[in-house]
């Protein structure tokens, strides 16, 4: 099988406006990677979350990544997970930060997927 990478969602948020992003494969894939920027270093000390939402329920639900920004000044960072996270149809990527330093917030998330 040849695994293609897609980007199946890419946002950006308009300064003041909280990051809740729910992205939906609507295929089974594994998640690759997620790139963010933000206009400027964040300076309040708030998690940026990467949670892995499943449609068996919420219990099967994991946290996949929670970093704060804030901290080291970042401005932008891909990450790269240590695990494989697979997602079937159905199943999702929700992506939340509080976003109090009112930044505009660019994120991009990239998926494996068998063709």
């Amino acid at each position: 099988m040849v695994a293609d990478l897609y980007a199946l969602s890419t946002v950006e948020s308009s300064a003041a406006t909280p990051v809740d992003l729910t992205i939906t494969p609507g295929q089974d894939a594994k998640l690759h990677h997620i790139t963010c920027r933000f206009s400027a270093a964040p300076v309040t000390s708030e998690d940026f979350e990467v949670w892995a939402d499943y449609a068996s329920g919420s219990e099967f639900s994991s946290r996949v990544l929670s970093t704060d920004p804030s901290d080291g000044s970042v401005q932008d960072f891909v990450f790269f997970p240590d695990n494989e996270f697979y997602f079937a149809k159905g199943d999702s990527i929700r992506i939340v930060y509080p976003n109090s330093d009112a930044r505009t917030v660019s994120i991009q998330a990239v998926m494996e997927v068998e063709q």
